[in-house]
């Protein structure tokens, strides 16, 4: 057969366009892309090869030969680069050097990436850290705790965006300074969940990146998830299972690990509840963990909790603009440890007039209500993580409490702030 030939006109970015238009020939699976471009190393070479060079590429017959070598489809890929551009994100191939490296042992590694955030974050040592969408407290209070201390070691966090321990797990790791890298099962351009959106915008102005392999426009369905767990695990040296269910996404993404020969790890739980996790251990395909200093000794990791301390900003309430209420607030706290109850409740009245030097039996509901509605409004300017309440369970540097205060004394056994 007669080679066609190349209907590639010049760009400016020619290998970039040659990997889009290997996206795009029909009947090309990620592996078969992994091997033919194992054998004549990049895009071009793929294009350029003869349709005798490509049968001779294990798993390419003649009609897929004469698709690569007949593709037509250059113009599909402009307004590709194009979209991609407008949206303000990135687009990377698998010989891209910010290519996540562990990707490159999948048997089915993605052949694009499109990145929003920093694509250096890709790099960095990870740990995927997944569960249910439908925590409880105690698996939200394990995935905030291990998280925080995982991107305080100086390693990524790798999660997949959804509601629960995904989501705990990447601000765990904002609060504390470190690195999250956000998998998608949508197009990068239909961020889901959408009330995470905003988590998504953070994630990618804090040097971390949310990525996906799948073309802009892609919606989130139910087939894609599995596609994107493998890509969870795979980008990681290990997969903590927080909590989960023993079906789902999250034992999904164990078995992933398990077939990419990646260690899984599992959080042990009461029984009755996270029985996901309790079978694994149970079966001998995880490691029980309490501590990621035992996930880092299985893994040989010479990293220690604590050791980007120094690059995690101190921040202090005072460089926050408070009004009256909030200063004597933020002064109590720093003053002593203070119950949740003191400061959301009938004490709270209390409290406040002592410091204002006022008789405490001056209390009423009017005088409780702008101190409960001030932590309210705190807590959503997530001041919580930034200013005096800081939980004090954690080794190493302490990790601003994610959650919230109307709830924080049923978690961790510990029901007050304090400074650091």
């Amino acid at each position: 057969m007669k080679t066609p030939k190349r209907k590639n006109p010049p760009t400016s970015d020619p290998p970039l366009r040659d990997y889009v238009g290997l996206s795009l020939v029909p009947g090309l699976g990620a592996h078969r892309i992994k091997v033919l471009l194992d054998r004549f190393d990049s895009a071009e070479g793929i294009f350029h090869a003869s349709e005798k060079e490509l049968l001779k590429t294990e798993g390419i017959g003649p009609a897929t030969a004469r698709e690569i070598l007949g593709f037509g489809g250059w113009a599909e890929v402009d307004p590709i680069l194009e979209r991609t551009r407008r949206l303000g994100a990135g687009l990377i191939h698998q010989r891209h050097p910010d290519y996540p490296p562990l990707l490159h042992e999948l048997h089915d590694p993605p052949l694009l990436l499109w990145v929003l955030g920093d694509p250096a974050a890709l790099r960095l040592p990870g740990l995927a850290v997944i569960g249910t969408r439908r925590a409880s407290q105690y698996g939200l209070e394990q995935a905030e705790r291990l998280a925080g201390d995982i991107a305080s070691a100086g390693m990524s966090v790798i999660s997949g965006l959804a509601y629960g321990v995904d989501a705990a797990s990447h601000r765990a790791a904002l609060a504390c300074g470190g690195v999250t890298v956000a998998v998608l099962g949508s197009g990068i351009d239909l961020i889901y969940p959408r009330p995470h959106r905003s988590l998504a915008a953070e994630i990618a102005n804090s040097g971390g990146a949310v990525i996906s392999e799948f073309p802009l426009g892609t919606p989130p369905e139910a087939g894609n998830f599995p596609v994107r767990n493998r890509v969870v695990s795979g980008m990681a040296y290990g997969t903590l299972v927080v909590e989960s269910g023993e079906g789902g996404g999250s034992m999904i993404t164990a078995s992933a690990a398990l077939d990419q020969c990646r260690e899984v790890f599992a959080v042990p739980h009461p029984a009755g509840a996270g029985m996901g996790g309790n079978r694994l251990i149970q079966q001998g395909q995880a490691k029980l963990v309490t501590e990621v200093e035992e996930i880092f000794e299985e893994l040989l990791l010479p990293v220690e909790p604590g050791e980007v301390q120094e690059r995690v900003p101190q921040r202090s309430w005072r460089d926050h603009e408070l009004d009256e209420l909030g200063v004597r607030i933020c002064r109590l706290l720093e003053a002593a440890p203070r119950h949740l109850d003191e400061l959301g409740g009938r004490n709270a009245a209390t409290l406040a007039c002592g410091a204002r030097d006022l008789p405490a039996a001056s209390w009423n509901q009017e005088s409780c209500d702008p101190w409960r509605a001030r932590l309210e409004s705190v807590e959503r300017a997530q001041f919580l993580r930034d200013g005096p309440m800081w939980n004090t369970r954690r080794k190493g540097p302490p990790l601003p409490f994610p959650t919230s205060w109307r709830t924080h004394s049923a978690l961790r056994g510990k029901s007050f702030f304090k400074f650091p």
